[in-house]
């Protein structure tokens, strides 16, 4: 609120400025107030880490570098997406397609056609190219036969084609 400006229908002066509220301002006056105060109104859109697949909110410590972020975490930055990612990839695209429009696949199938018999040391990087898939618009992930969000499920999922 600022002296000199009408508040319904007196002036504004150092004496009467704080009997005037808000919603009696002028309504563009007013509608930048409020603009002005909720500072998430103006974050920009979430991104997905290219490694693990999950969400990743705006943080202000990546005010200035946020195009450059592609990763969610250290760990993400370390690992990297290396090869046997990218076989799983192939793998869950590959046993989709192989079956009926409608059905869907656990990740631990696709671990089990690229690990072998070592499969369960790739259940989440399976889980983690579900994801990456999914972040790409390949694959939708399901539990209980509903469309859930990848970055937050927990426990059984299922993959099947978008």
């Amino acid at each position: 609120m600022f002296f000199g400006q009408k508040c319904g229908e007196q002036w504004l002066t150092p004496d009467t400025r704080a009997s005037c509220s808000l919603p009696q301002l002028h309504p563009v006056i007013r509608s930048a107030a409020v603009l002005s105060r909720f500072s998430y109104m103006s974050e920009p859109a979430p991104k997905t880490c290219v490694v693990c697949g999950r969400t990743m909110q705006w943080r202000k410590k990546w005010e200035r570098s946020w195009d450059e972020v592609r990763y969610c975490s250290t760990a993400c930055r370390r690992r990297g997406v290396q090869s046997v990612d990218r076989e799983l990839e192939s793998a869950i695209v590959e046993l989709l397609t192989e079956r009926s429009r409608g059905s869907s696949i656990c990740p631990n199938d696709a671990a089990r056609v690229v690990g072998g018999a070592e499969w369960e040391q790739l259940a989440e990087p399976a889980r983690a190219a579900a994801r990456r898939l999914t972040a790409v618009g390949r694959t939708e992930i399901t539990q209980a036969g509903r469309v859930v969000d990848p970055s937050t499920a927990k426990g059984l999922i299922r993959i099947r084609l978008r």
